[in-house]
């Protein structure tokens, strides 16, 4: 591929996939630190134990279904994204 490519056309495009790779790695980074925290802190803040969860429990079973949880997460998630991205 190297000879095919003419005037540094490849180390030009060497170098915008690179920048561009270490952009999604900072913001995986991010977001997992971001996640990290949330699963953390989330409990203290009253995450997980909403009114609209469901739980149902036996005697050595217990089934935990975060539906109001996922809409609060959904809804936070939702106005980020369109903060930072909006162009």
């Amino acid at each position: 591929m190297k000879t095919l490519l003419k005037n540094g056309t490849y180390l030009l495009f060497v170098q915008l996939l690179m920048d561009e790779l270490g952009r999604i790695l900072v913001f995986l980074g991010v977001g997992l630190a971001i996640g990290g925290l949330a699963l953390i802190f989330g409990h203290k803040i009253g995450l997980g134990g909403l009114p609209g969860d469901l739980v149902f429990e036996k005697q050595n079973f217990k089934v935990y279904i975060p539906i109001a949880t996922c809409f609060v997460i959904s809804v936070i998630l939702t106005i980020l994204v369109n903060i930072f991205f909006r162009k």
